[in-house]
């Protein structure tokens, strides 16, 4: 299994994620050269990129320290497929959102204190994250879109509990969670504000 881990790593990185980013570099770094239609492409492509260099490097972790009969968790658990911001940092690079869960978003009270109060946590810790991933203003952009986003979803002003049980619903919410990540992404990637 630690090998099979191993190659599914090596095959999302060198296959997936490289493949994806010489569309990604082609067209973002030149972004005025490209109608709207190619940028989005470009856009979700960089997030596949993302999620197949991410995922990939801890599955080639995983499977070395399965080999050495050490089990880790298992830290992508389908990403792209979410229905809603709240379910895909449940589900992407888990071991960073526990660890702001644990030490950052309980500390301030949780969900504990009212949906207010809640939506104010998470902006919070999604601020803070945004800064944990590099002291540049796109970064604080990135944190704070998440933030209002997850904000909404706590407010229910994005009522995706609702959407979800309706089968048009359940596809909106995985609509609306992909673009959000993928405009997330943007921010992220940008250079500059």
């Amino acid at each position: 299994y630690g090998i099979q881990l191993i190659l599914w790593g090596y095959f999302k990185k060198m296959v997936i994620a490289d493949r994806a980013a010489v569309l990604v570099n082609t067209v973002l770094d030149d972004p005025w050269s490209y109608s709207g239609s190619i940028l989005a492409v470009g856009v979700l492509f960089y997030c596949i990129q993302l999620y197949g260099d991410f995922s990939g490097g801890i599955d080639i972790t995983r499977g070395v320290a399965r080999l050495f009969g050490i089990d880790l968790a298992e830290n992508f658990r389908r990403p792209l497929f979410s229905t809603s911001l709240t379910d895909f940092w449940r589900r992407w690079h888990i071991s960073l959102s526990l660890w702001f869960r644990d030490y950052l978003y309980i500390p301030l009270g949780g969900s504990r204190r009212g949906r207010w109060r809640t939506a104010a946590n998470k902006a919070v810790v999604f601020v803070l994250c945004g800064l944990w991933h590099g002291a540049n203003m796109t970064f604080v952009l990135w944190g704070a879109w998440h933030a209002l986003l997850s904000a909404l979803e706590s407010l229910k002003v994005l009522d995706v509990e609702r959407w979800r049980k309706t089968a048009a619903g359940r596809v909106l919410s995985r609509v609306y969670t992909l673009l959000a990540v993928c405009l997330g992404f943007v921010m992220f990637r940008a250079s500059s504000v």
